[in-house]
């Protein structure tokens, strides 16, 4: 849980810090208005980041019972994050194998989501073009049907989907094998786009 946490973190750093959606940023609010208007959209996910799924639709999707199963969430403010973890159901033998040495696996699933805001979907489809074109030592496999554009990492088990100017990104990591994840992320991805 620890390394897919630091890989998003990373992920996030990274996607601040790219020369290109900076320059795009700069291009994009200095432009003349009388001959090209694009509408600078908000982050309504920014302080809701929990709400983007709710509680209650992951209890329900995943069968989790919240006092048996030691659900938790967290979320940060003003960066439309949220970190949800729980218990497998054989959470005490994995911890058992992990501290033996026999076994390195996870005792609890989690799922990590976070929208980030590119104000306008230029900006948002030149970020996502800047993951196709640059990244794919980790975004490796592209979805077909989700969003404007949606790519996978089996590395970080983590989804990448463009909507409109917003850019969503779920980790999860509920298998032992990363890609069959995927399914998973693709069944909270379809919950979100109603929503967004």
């Amino acid at each position: 849980m620890r390394l897919t946490l630091f890989a998003l973190l990373l992920l996030l750093a990274a996607c601040q810090q790219n020369p290109a959606s900076e320059n795009t940023q700069t291009s994009a609010t200095s432009a003349d208005t009388s001959t090209q208007k694009q509408a600078i959209h908000g982050n309504p996910w920014l302080d809701a980041g929990c709400q983007l799924v709710t509680q209650k639709e992951i209890v329900e999707m995943f069968s989790i019972d919240i006092q048996r199963d030691a659900y938790n969430e967290r979320s940060l403010a003003e960066r439309g994050y949220c970190l949800r973890y729980w218990n497998k159901p054989d959470w005490a033998a994995r911890e058992n194998a992990s501290m033996k040495g026999s076994q390195a696996v996870s005792s609890r699933n989690s799922i990590a989501t976070q929208v980030l805001d590119f104000r306008t979907p230029e900006m948002a489809r030149q970020q996502y073009d800047y993951y196709v074109k640059n990244r794919g030592d980790v975004y490796n496999e592209r979805v077909e049907g989700l969003g404007d554009g949606a790519l996978w990492s089996n590395s970080t088990t983590t989804l990448l989907v463009w909507k409109n100017h917003l850019c969503f990104q779920i980790t999860v990591d509920m298998t032992d094998q990363p890609h069959d994840n995927l399914e998973k992320a693709k069944a909270l991805t379809a919950l979100i786009l109603k929503k967004i």
